[in-house]
């Protein structure tokens, strides 16, 4: 897949960090990636005790407190462990 759509959706990510977010994306498919890439979707990774609210203004503007979701169970095929939020910025 091409590694533009990639850094277009996760632009303030190490490229480990990059990588990592990558692989979940994939799931996604390349034409659903390249279209949220196209209208400015980002992902970006949570810092240490960062919230969702915190790192989101889109979030809160919708109402969706992610951040009182309860996390999956480990064995879950979503990971918590490179947490990050997306939005599109627009209003």
């Amino acid at each position: 897949m091409d590694n533009q759509i990639f850094s277009a959706l996760i632009p303030d990510a190490s490229a480990t960090t990059r990588t990592q977010i990558a692989k979940t994306l994939k799931a996604f498919g390349e034409p659903a990636l390249r279209f949220a890439a196209e209208h400015g979707t980002q992902v970006r990774p949570l810092g240490r005790g960062e919230r969702y609210a915190q790192a989101s203004p889109a979030l809160v503007r919708l109402g969706i407190d992610v951040d009182a979701w309860s996390p999956r169970r480990p064995d879950s095929s979503w990971s918590r462990s490179a947490p990050c939020t997306s939005a599109t910025g627009r209003q």
